[in-house]
């Protein structure tokens, strides 16, 4: 089986989660929440590859706190997963996993 790694450091979104599924192959089920700024907010959820290449998982939509992630394109390596948060004056905030 190929291994996929997710790790969790703090972040300044309220919150910020992944399955630990831990397979290529599996989904993936991210979660984002904002407590502070101002709502409504658009959630994005994207990925870097081995590379440093952006992927997009999900593009901006409003209300938008969970996506689910198919894996099965990956190789096994690490990847920084991330959610981007737009608020209703289109102030940015980023949380990250890796």
């Amino acid at each position: 089986m190929k291994f996929l790694k997710i790790t969790y450091p703090d972040v300044n979104i309220s919150s910020f989660s992944a399955s630990k599924s831990g397979y290529v192959g599996d989904s993936v089920t991210l979660k984002a929440s904002v407590s502070s700024r101002t709502a409504p907010y658009e959630y994005q959820y994207s990925y870097d590859d081995a590379k440093g290449i952006k992927h997009i998982i999900t593009a901006y939509t409003a209300g938008k706190t969970s996506t689910t992630w198919n894996t099965s394109s990956l190789s096994a390596c690490d990847y920084t997963i991330r959610v981007e948060v737009r608020d209703k004056n289109n102030k940015e905030y980023t949380a990250v996993v890796f």
